[in-house]
């Protein structure tokens, strides 16, 4: 079902697999989306940005990232990221559990670093910039793991958890703190992530202001206000973004005619489907996809 394929506020699609919880992505802007709505998982995330700037909603705040920066998502933590300024960008993307890392027995890594680190106890920053002492160390480290596993050479997962401590190693080295509270935790996380959760597993259907309002326990009318002040657009807007995105993927990846997949998107007019992708991205539906497949 599409729900388990694609976008998800707590994404349920597995990064990587059970014996190697860890996966690269590649992301290019306007190329595959325009932006990607805010979602949250169990897996770190990490983030290089390899051109141009974007936006990311990250935990409620909106931070604007630059070529060669690392952007550090730690688990269960709300983020979303986008375009800046209509400026092309690349990215490439390294999400993984830490249980990679863990130990069954417990030992010093898992009791000083790893458990506290998951429990929200530390803290690493959100962005580190090429000029951040330790910067070349974490970012050799990053493309090391990068090419070792596009290579998969014999022993190629030996050689990625040894990179991945080593740059858990610097991180913890020059940039630990402690950290007050859980993150995600917040009063206004949690009620957007309430929010956002009904938009995931209604989005097939329709969804009225009235619902979403009942969902977080406020009005209506302040349910519009409270949302677009911390995540920057509109409810609706917001809703046919993610449809959008979803329509996109089945787009690239499947051969339903478009008018299925605005169905499956949860826009019955075929019309309005059209219109609304193509001030979204620029060109219609069926010239993504023949963009897609060329």
């Amino acid at each position: 079902m599409l729900r388990e394929e694609y976008l998800k506020l707590k994404e349920d699609r597995q990064h990587g697999n059970l014996l190697m919880p860890y996966v690269w992505y590649r992301s290019s802007m306007p190329e595959y989306y325009t932006n990607y709505p805010v979602h949250w998982h169990d897996e770190f995330e990490i983030i290089m940005i390899k051109k141009g700037k974007m936006s990311f909603n990250i935990d409620l705040k909106t931070i604007v990232v630059s070529e060669g920066d690392l952007v550090i998502i730690k688990p269960r933590v709300l983020h979303g990221f986008g375009q800046y300024n209509n400026i092309p960008a690349e990215s490439n993307t390294m999400v993984f559990s830490l249980s990679m890392m863990n130990s069954q027995v417990t030992d010093a890594c898992s009791m000083k670093y790893l458990t506290p680190l998951l429990e929200g106890k530390l803290d690493f920053p959100t962005v580190i910039h090429p000029s951040d002492v330790c910067y070349k160390n974490i970012s050799n480290c990053f493309y090391n793991m990068k090419k070792i596993y596009h290579d998969a050479d014999s022993f190629f997962e030996l050689n990625i958890k040894s990179e991945l401590f080593k740059m858990f190693y610097y991180l913890f080295k020059e940039y630990c703190t402690e950290y007050s509270s859980t993150p995600g935790s917040n009063s206004e996380a949690t009620t957007i992530k309430k929010i956002i959760e009904y938009i995931q597993n209604n989005y097939q259907q329709t969804i009225t202001i009235a619902a979403l309002a009942e969902v977080a326990g406020l009005s209506e009318h302040y349910l519009m206000r409270y949302f677009k002040s911390y995540m920057g657009i509109t409810c609706v807007d917001y809703i046919n973004e993610y449809r959008l995105n979803i329509a996109t993927h089945l787009l690239a990846e499947t051969d339903y005619p478009v008018g299925i997949i605005a169905e499956k998107c949860g826009i019955t007019n075929a019309s309005y489907f059209n219109r609304l992708f193509k001030k979204t991205y620029g060109i219609t539906p069926k010239e993504y996809r023949r963009k897609k497949h060329s």
